[in-house]
């Protein structure tokens, strides 16, 4: 039976229309005719859009009356070397890597934003595998190169207290920043990236001391 033929006989056992159903789907009445005679075939979105209607699932649909040509894909030397690296890793901690990796690709348009001086909150989940006191944090920008790089994953921890030299996290205006802790000021080794001066007007909340990075 093919696609057109389960279409017609579920639409007919739930009583519901031609005329209905384009209405539904937002075509005209002789295109489902088309479809349903096999004279033509309806888009996979369209596929969806009826099975939905008629509560089906799309093998129900299709069935053996379509081959779906595997999917090929080729990978970079790098890539095979990443892939086989997290093989060996344990489950925890490969959950772990996972998890940081869908977050940055939850996250690619921030990433790709011109603002290049910050730092964002990996999720905790994603930091599970590290002690608890810790959290994680990706860096966006150099604004402390050479020592901590853009995409480096920061491990840091909480506190409010720094003492001077410490490499710090700090929330300024909108954003949280990656600096060097000096009494009257948040310095960047990187002399492209400004200094910030504090005053009572401009100053920053301490989030964290950087510990290093992974």
């Amino acid at each position: 039976m093919s696609l057109g033929s389960r279409m017609r006989e579920l639409r007919e056992y739930r009583k519901i229309s031609r005329k209905a159903l384009a209405k539904e789907l937002g075509i005209t009445e002789g295109s489902i005719g088309h479809y349903e005679t096999d004279f033509s075939s309806p888009s996979m979105d369209l596929v969806v859009k009826i099975s939905n209607i008629l509560g089906c699932d799309l093998n129900y649909l299709f069935q053996d009356d379509i081959e779906v040509e595997p999917i090929t894909f080729t990978t970079s030397k790098k890539e095979q070397e990443i892939l086989k690296k997290l093989r060996a890793i344990n489950s925890s901690n490969r959950k772990a890597i996972e998890l940081q990796i869908d977050f940055y690709y939850k996250n690619k348009l921030k990433f790709n934003e011109e603002v290049n001086d910050r730092v964002l909150e990996i999720p905790e989940l994603a930091s599970r595998a590290y002690p608890k006191n810790y959290k994680l944090y990706t860096l966006v920008g150099n604004s402390m190169a050479p020592l901590f790089e853009d995409g480096d994953v920061l491990i840091v921890t909480p506190t409010e207290i720094l003492n001077e030299g410490d490499i710090g996290l700090f929330k300024y205006k909108d954003r949280i920043i990656i600096r060097k802790y000096l009494i009257d000021r948040l310095e960047a080794s990187n002399p492209e990236n400004e200094t910030i001066n504090l005053t009572k007007k401009y100053n920053a909340e301490i989030l964290g001391k950087v510990d290093g990075k992974i």
